[in-house]
């Protein structure tokens, strides 16, 4: 009746910057414990070993790891500072008091097995008749729309194209403006391997498809330091310029690192409220920018040389 996502959450007040690092977040040198579900018994703990296997991170914190009996206990062990990070479902860390307490990344579903969740009506149930209705009431829109608000795709719908009504229904008109503009086709960019003559993306909430080059042609002013992009097999540069003072929020597609430049220097940025994360927007981050400014987007990473990118005011 529905598949579920996972992701990595940690409390607020951690000084891990979770949206920046991703899956590697694991390894903060703050990082002493790290929860997951049990894995011999938990699918959100086996769909946690595959991502962390996937992100060659899973060696490295194999000693850190904390155990829930199953995934409700994991987040609790997170939230009561049993871990100081962990993978949980993403249908907790949407639910409100995890919502308000803590942060999170989702893992690319791709980067793990599926996680079917399934129902059954037991032969001895005392009250076949409410069991049924139930089940029929979560097949039913009304149902389903719960579902999605809590974080669940549907079996029939693509786990990496989800609809803008998903769960982000509960985003502001303005996040749900840049899930709308990232789900509709983009104009095509071809990122520059070093700074020069290119008319600059300006922002109108729509989606530019970027084409990225392998890293090695490309001469990047900032380079990353670390992170999991930090050994790029892709890498560009675009301009991009605002027709007024203030804060712009640049999304992407996918996990990869991000920089805004103005000369040779790196802006710092701006934490935004909500951070959100999803299938299809992956990093979202703010900046204070403005007008007559030829700014550089700097991109680099090594899942894609194509990323979605979304610019808006906030």
């Amino acid at each position: 009746y529905a598949v579920g996502r996972i992701v990595v959450w940690i409390p607020k007040g951690s000084p891990i910057d979770v949206a920046e690092l991703g899956i590697k977040a694991l390894q903060h040198p703050s990082v002493k414990k790290v929860a997951i579900a049990n894995p011999k018994h938990a699918p959100y703990g086996r769909a946690a070993v595959a991502a962390m296997e996937y992100y060659k991170v899973h060696d490295t914190v194999k000693d850190k790891l904390v155990l829930g009996e199953n995934i409700s206990q994991t987040a609790q062990f997170i939230q009561t500072g049993g871990a100081d990070i962990g993978i949980i479902a993403l249908s907790l860390a949407v639910a409100p008091a995890m919502k308000e307490s803590g942060m999170y990344w989702e893992v690319p579903v791709e980067d793990y097995p599926r996680l079917e969740q399934g129902a059954v009506i037991l032969k001895a149930a005392k009250d076949q008749k409410t069991a049924r209705a139930f089940l029929d009431y979560i097949k039913r829109p009304e149902g389903t729309a719960v579902l999605k608000r809590y974080g669940f795709f549907l079996p029939e719908q693509s786990a990496q194209h989800p609809s803008e009504h998903d769960e982000y229904a509960l985003l502001s008109p303005r996040l749900t403006a840049v899930v709308s503009a990232m789900a509709k086709p983009g104009a095509k960019v071809d990122a520059l391997a070093a700074r020069g003559p290119m008319a600059a993306l300006t922002p109108a909430a729509e989606r530019f498809d970027v084409t990225l080059h392998p890293a090695e042609r490309v001469s990047l002013p900032a380079k990353p330091a670390e992170g999991p992009e930090a050994a790029a097999s892709f890498a560009g540069l675009v301009p991009i310029s605002v027709p007024r003072d203030g804060v712009y929020r640049i999304s992407i597609s996918t996990h990869l690192w991000l920089e805004v430049l103005n000369g040779d220097s790196k802006l710092q940025r701006i934490r935004l409220e909500p951070r959100f994360h999803c299938g299809a927007v992956q990093k979202s981050l703010g900046f204070a920018l403005k007008p007559g400014v030829t700014y550089w987007l700097q991109l680099s990473g090594s899942k894609t040389r194509e990323v979605h990118v979304v610019i808006t005011g906030e």
